[in-house]
C-alpha cells in the first residue's frame, strides 16, 4: 500500500507514460494499492484499477511512498524548500511553507540534521542551532 504525498494530489495516467495524463487524480494523503511497473524513461508507476500513478516526478521528487514510511508534520517556523538535504541549498521556485501548514513526506538524513523529503523539495527538521522547524503531527499516515 502506498500514500500520495504530493500536496496537490497526482493525476492518473492512461498508460505508464508521464505525459499520458488523465483529468482524474489520486488525492493527497490517499492510499493506493496495485502493481509496480516500469514505464517510459525509467519512471516507475503503480498500476491501480483506475489507472497508472507515477512514483516520482521526472526530476526525482517523490509522489507516492510506502504507507509505513510516510510521516506528517506541522510547520513550526515558515521556511523555503531545499533542493537537497542541505540547509543552505534553497529552492526558491518551490515557494514557502507557513506556520501551521501540514506537510507530508519521507524522513531522510541530511548534511546537518534530518529532513522531510516532499514532492516540492526538502524541509529541514531543525535549523543549524537545533531549533525545531517541524513538529510531528502523526507518526504514520
Amino acid at each position: 500500500m502506498y500514500t500520495v504525498i504530493c500536496a496537490a494530489g497526482v493525476r492518473l495516467r492512461n498508460t505508464p507514460n508521464f505525459e499520458d495524463v488523465r483529468s482524474d487524480q489520486a488525492t493527497s494523503g490517499g492510499t493506493l494499492t496495485g502493481n509496480m511497473v516500469c514505464g517510459q524513461n525509467g519512471i516507475y508507476y503503480l498500476q491501480t484499477q483506475n489507472g497508472y500513478v507515477p512514483f516520482y516526478k521526472p526530476d526525482g521528487s517523490p509522489l507516492l511512498a510506502p504507507v509505513d514510511q510516510v510521516e506528517q508534520y506541522q510547520v513550526a517556523q515558515g521556511m523555503e524548500f531545499r533542493r537537497t538535504a542541505n540547509f543552505h541549498d534553497l529552492k526558491h521556485e518551490s515557494g514557502q511553507v507557513v506556520v501551521g501548514q501540514s506537510v507530508m513526506g519521507l524522513r531522510v538524513p541530511g548534511s546537518e540534521s534530518a529532513y522531510l523529503q516532499t514532492s516540492d523539495g526538502f524541509l529541514p527538521m531543525n535549523d543549524p542551532n537545533g531549533k525545531p522547524l517541524l513538529s510531528l503531527s502523526l507518526i504514520h499516515i
